[in-house]
């Protein structure tokens, strides 16, 4: 913006100067502009699905969450598997080397 030229961000009177000019009335505070310019406050006022304010990001975390000690559980499960097969085929060939002794 012409008004804010040499500022990190718009300022209240660049933004009001700019308004005057285009001979727009809108109520708006430095506050807001202030506001509307931090990168937190954008943040939280996204609302979208898998976005990244505070309630979707949370609720994403707490799936993720969820998914991954259903994995974690699987996959134990498919550890103590392969163990107890590991154990059984080396039971068997055990059996089967002494009966070749024999």
């Amino acid at each position: 913006m012409k008004y804010s030229v040499g500022e990190d961000v718009v300022t209240f009177n660049a933004l009001t100067q700019a308004m005057k000019e285009e001979q727009l009335n809108l109520p708006i505070t430095k506050g807001q502009v202030n506001a509307w310019q931090d990168p937190m406050t954008i943040i939280g006022l996204t609302k979208s699905q898998g976005g990244s304010s505070g309630k979707p990001m949370k609720k994403s975390m707490k799936l993720i969450t969820k998914k991954l000690k259903s994995h974690q559980s699987w996959l134990l499960q498919k550890q103590k598997q392969k163990t107890m097969a590991q154990t059984a085929l080396a039971d068997q060939i055990n059996v089967f080397i002494k009966k070749e002794v024999v």
